[in-house]
């Protein structure tokens, strides 16, 4: 089943795209590229897992739609102060062409005097093809005392 009607409207042409299903398989092995590209930090290799016409709605910052506007936040969210920055995800849902995740990141805070940080992550990922058309997501972050 694919999601026609969220209050948000996302686009027919991006929920559409469940019609073929995405084996758990691949949307695991898609987990763990996106895991491996998140704690990489790199944008480029980051956003290319995004459409052109992407639509991000992440935590309370604003909506962010496309490439160009995503690399600009990505850029902010994956600053050199973050050192040894660690990114585990884990599948927790499949249907159609939504692939639900939970995460897990660890870092050091240079910023902070080199305070050890964890957040835990949750989203969703409405996929078209190999790529994520509209990513909602929510992360909590605290010190690892």
């Amino acid at each position: 089943m694919v999601q026609r009607d969220l209050v948000d409207g996302t686009s027919d042409e991006a929920l559409e795209a469940g019609a073929s299903t995405i084996t758990v398989a691949h949307a695991r092995a898609l987990v763990q590229q996106f895991a491996e590209v998140t704690t990489s930090k790199d944008v480029g290799a980051f956003i290319s897992g995004f459409t052109d016409d992407c639509v991000v709605h992440y935590g309370q910052f604003p909506e962010i739609r496309g490439k160009a506007a995503l690399r600009d936040f990505m850029t902010k969210m994956f600053p050199p102060r973050l050192k040894d920055f660690t990114c585990r995800k884990t599948l927790r849902s499949l249907s159609g062409n939504v692939i639900g995740v939970t995460w897990i990141s660890e870092w050091t805070d240079a910023q902070s005097g080199n305070k050890r940080k964890k957040g835990r992550g949750f989203e969703f990922w409405i996929m078209r093809g190999d790529r994520i058309a509209r990513w909602d997501a929510a992360f909590n972050v605290w010190n690892d005392d």
